[in-house]
């Protein structure tokens, strides 16, 4: 069962945004992440937990926890074979033109690369005032908030080198030791994975 929040035309908050989201999948959900595209607007993507076998044009990436992806306005993407893994995946879309000084950086930017421990509460906050339109000052809040993570974004996205692009079972058994580090996996658990 996933749980999940998705904001569209007529439910943001902030000038600029197009689409906004969160889902939690509890198990792989075939035709979650079909091709599609947006038009004039940049999609960028947080992945807290699990992973995302994700491609744009004719690249294909292994996206793993904690990493950051970046699809440029108008490029068809989607996940490889239209199959959304069981993740905890965070989503927002940029309309082209409206902040100059990101998309500059952006463009710069490795398609997929590391986040910070930051991403969480700045992704936490901008949907927080999402959840509560009617409180006092939340479309102020939300432009602030809205802010903040794309400047978090675009540093993450220079901060670090571009991450390798691993192998779909090396990056399984990457996720599976991450998401069970508490257990201590045995070797032939993670050889499963």
């Amino acid at each position: 069962m996933a749980q999940r929040d998705d904001f569209g035309p007529g439910a943001l908050l902030a000038a600029g945004l197009s689409h906004l989201g969160w889902t939690r999948q509890r198990s792989a959900m075939e035709s979650g992440l079909a091709a599609h595209a947006h038009p004039g607007a940049w999609e960028m993507c947080w992945l807290r937990r699990g992973r995302v076998d994700w491609w744009v044009d004719d690249q294909a990436f292994t996206v793993a926890s904690g990493h950051c992806y970046i699809t440029r306005p108008d490029e068809i993407h989607g996940a490889v074979q239209s199959v959304l893994e069981p993740c905890d995946l965070f989503w927002l879309g940029l309309d082209q033109g409206v902040l100059p000084e990101i998309e500059s950086a952006l463009l710069a930017a490795p398609r997929v690369f590391r986040g910070s421990a930051l991403l969480a509460e700045l992704w936490g906050d901008l949907l927080r005032q999402h959840r509560q339109p009617q409180a006092p000052l939340a479309r102020m809040a939300a432009e602030a908030a809205l802010r903040r993570l794309l400047v978090e974004i675009a540093r993450c996205a220079h901060a670090s080198p571009p991450s390798r692009v691993l192998s779909g079972e090396i990056a399984s058994a990457q996720a599976f030791a991450q998401e069970h580090l508490a257990d201590e996996p045995a070797v032939a658990a993670l050889a499963r994975a």
